[in-house]
């Protein structure tokens, strides 16, 4: 009988690692590098765990069935980082985010620079083929979510919070001109509707 004093470290053969990835795009829409970064987080961990130093994976090894596993999940079509950036951009956008605040999102989300911005300015043309400033779509959207400047319910608490609602959408990476367009306009419906 084998003596086991504490948990068996996880595996991270090529096996395991497929199964890993199969069970994480179930859940979740991954771009390539995310998911290679869950990969990499289950080699820190069968390190982290194994106490012999002759028992821990080699390293280089592991990272090349990662790699091997991403290709294998971009090439089912399980892993489309054009596709998922250019949805993310879309609905970010409609969502109140800024084109610095989008940018930044996808970049944490491991999107390529190229990529990046193709799929900005595909989300931000949708608005301009409908006439509609991409920015001042994105601002009104936000602060019709968030209720403020021409949505609050009076016009004195429009006023007394006009400078905190032009920060709330600095916060958001909109420039100021664009912030007091959106907090200043007399009427809500003179504020364009996202076209994305």
């Amino acid at each position: 009988m084998k003596d086991r004093s504490g948990p068996r470290p996880p595996k991270v053969d090529l096996a395991s690692l497929q199964k890993t990835a199969f069970r994480h795009l179930q859940r979740y829409a991954a771009t390539s590098e995310q998911l290679r970064r869950v990969l990499d987080r289950s080699l820190q961990r069968a390190m982290h765990r194994t106490e012999d130093p002759d028992a821990r994976p080699d390293p280089e090894q592991v990272r090349a069935d990662i790699a091997v596993v991403v290709a294998r999940m971009a090439e089912l079509g399980m892993v489309d980082d054009r596709k998922l950036a250019f949805s993310l951009a879309r609905e970010l956008m409609r969502a109140g985010s800024s084109v610095p605040l989008v940018r930044m999102k996808l970049r944490s989300k491991g999107v390529p620079g190229d990529l990046l911005d193709e799929a900005i300015l595909a989300a931000q043309e949708t608005s301009r083929d409908a006439g509609i400033d991409p920015d001042l779509a994105a601002a009104a959207a936000y602060a019709r979510r968030r209720r403020l400047g021409p949505f609050r319910r009076s016009p004195e608490e429009r006023a007394e919070r006009r400078q905190k609602d032009l920060a709330a959408l600095a916060r958001r990476g909109f420039g100021y001109g664009v912030a007091t367009r959106v907090i200043d306009v007399d009427d809500a419906a003179e504020l364009p509707q996202p076209a994305w």
